[in-house]
């Protein structure tokens, strides 16, 4: 059994904020779940004070801009970005592959209608690049041979819950009308979906209840700072840059053609 862990980033003032980001890590449940977790309790000993403990998460934004439970008033800069570095590397360390899917918000909204509210567009957004992660987390486990399946957890946003659990059940081909719409006007739908190895409904929570979580949170942070070339970006992006199964490198050899030798 595969657990992918999956978190957002990017979803301010659009103005300000040009991608929105879903990205994450997939881990094996049998053999890597407890010794991760385990890993993050340490960190959590060694840099959060005793009475956060209970109460606090490693929340990437939080620990760069120094807000909330890393108040910059308490905490320097040079020591978050210390347990930035800490999180960052965790993929590596544990050798847990990186999904990642974006969506341009700039764009979104020319191919939906004028009146379209605020809270659909970043919902669909949302949904929009959690629709490439799924596509790849399929890709994944289908290339497994040991046939293991995956189970999702998301953070859980109750603006698009709705949306996404919807997402959820047309690509399980249990909103079978969506599923035949799409099918028919997508004919590559029919290859990746219905899901064959991702099982399970949807599953949501939040960081302080998954430490899991906690790293597919850097790994969104990370790499909405590395697509719009943001200070210290580089520093977290190139801790986990090697465990992103669809890097540009790879996307680049898959649209390639083959050449004979």
């Amino acid at each position: 059994m595969r657990l992918v862990y999956l978190d957002k980033a990017g979803v301010s003032n659009p103005k300000e904020e040009r991608f929105l980001i879903v990205a994450g890590v997939e881990v094996n449940a049998d053999k890597q779940f407890k010794l991760i977790e385990a890993h993050i309790g340490r960190l959590a000993k060694k840099y959060m004070r005793e009475e956060n403990r209970d109460d606090a998460a490693f929340h990437a934004m939080e620990l760069f801009h120094g807000t909330k439970h890393f108040h910059r008033d308490r905490w320097p800069l040079e020591l978050r970005l210390e347990i930035l570095d800490e999180l960052a590397i965790i993929p590596k360390k544990f050798d847990l592959p990186i999904i990642f899917g974006t969506t341009d918000r700039k764009s979104l909204p020319e191919s939906l209608p004028a009146d379209a509210p605020p809270k659909l567009i970043e919902a669909i957004a949302h949904a929009h690049a959690f629709f490439k992660c799924v596509t790849q987390v399929e890709i994944i486990m289908l290339a497994n041979e040991k046939k293991e399946v995956a189970m999702v957890i998301v953070e859980d946003r109750e603006r698009v819950r709705t949306m996404l659990k919807m997402s959820d059940e047309i690509f399980r081909a249990r909103a079978s009308r969506r599923f035949q719409v799409l099918a028919n006007a997508e004919p590559w739908f029919n290859r990746l979906f219905p899901l064959e190895r991702i099982v399970e409904t949807l599953h949501f929570a939040q960081k302080g209840e998954s430490s899991l979580l906690q790293v597919a949170d850097i790994c969104a942070f990370a790499i909405k700072r590395h697509l719009t070339k943001c200070n210290h970006a580089e520093r977290l992006y190139g801790a986990l840059e090697d465990q992103i199964v669809f890097n540009d490198k790879v996307m680049k050899a898959l649209s390639s053609p083959v050449q004979s030798l």
